[in-house]
């Protein structure tokens, strides 16, 4: 993650390219191959979990958005 007090916007482009790039391409062709191409990728870190890329099944990605209703109403 972008934690260093020196990391600017060269910074983050290049752990943009370097990290996430060359990953999210891969497992998408490969999932893709198999037929089974995720509803949403998400993005997400923690100093405990460092960086986290998550390909959401389209059937998750169904049943989050009706949690997520279920919690506003």
């Amino acid at each position: 993650m972008c934690i260093e007090r020196d990391s600017g916007a060269r910074g983050v482009d290049a752990f943009l390219n370097l990290r996430i790039l060359p990953a999210v391409p891969r497992e998408l062709l490969a999932r893709m191959a198999t037929g089974a191409a995720p509803a949403e990728i998400r993005l997400s870190g923690s100093p405990a979990d460092g960086l986290v890329i998550d390909f959401v099944e389209p059937d998750a990605a169904r049943r989050d958005t009706r949690a997520a209703a279920d919690l506003t109403t």
